[in-house]
């Protein structure tokens, strides 16, 4: 009698560590998974900043001409990205975003539009770089590039 409770303490014990062994290596797996999952978002973090860097670099505090200021607003009117243009004075007198780079009747501005608007070839302007929300009337034309992260406009001041 006392040898057959011996016995099952013996394999309740045996249950207990298989168990307990069976929780540490679900765990170990699951701070495994946690690991990758942290080296995988900060590589994808990196490599989306270095083709943020890339796509934008010719806008990060660099003198343009009216033909770049043309060019960005072509190249991101249906994106998320928004554009700016402030005249001398620091008004703004040109703003687009996804929604608002389009003529009258609802189709994209060509480029003679644009010309048009930016009549002057000889105009140069200061392009910088705005990361994360902010209203674009109010940066004052001191204002240089930084930040990191996903770029969310491009602002060009009259020179």
């Amino acid at each position: 009698m006392f040898s057959s409770e011996i016995r099952d303490l013996t394999y309740i014990a045996l249950g207990m560590i298989l168990i307990s062994s069976l929780f540490l290596f679900i765990a170990t797996l699951l701070n495994i998974r946690s690991d990758y999952a942290n080296s995988y978002n900060t590589n994808m973090y990196y490599k989306t900043s270095m083709a943020n860097q890339l796509e934008f670099s010719k806008y990060n505090n660099t003198i343009v001409l009216r033909e770049d200021v043309i060019s960005a607003i072509r190249d991101y009117y249906d994106t998320d990205v928004r554009i700016g243009v402030k005249n001398t004075s620091g008004s703004l007198i040109y703003y687009m975003d996804k929604y608002k780079a389009r003529n009258p009747s609802g189709t994209p501005l060509t480029v003679s539009e644009l010309m048009t608007f930016f009549n002057n070839p000889n105009k140069k302007y200061k392009a910088v770089l705005i990361y994360g929300y902010a209203d674009l009337a109010t940066i004052p034309s001191s204002y240089t590039s930084s930040g990191d992260g996903v770029v969310t406009a491009i602002l060009f001041f009259e020179q």
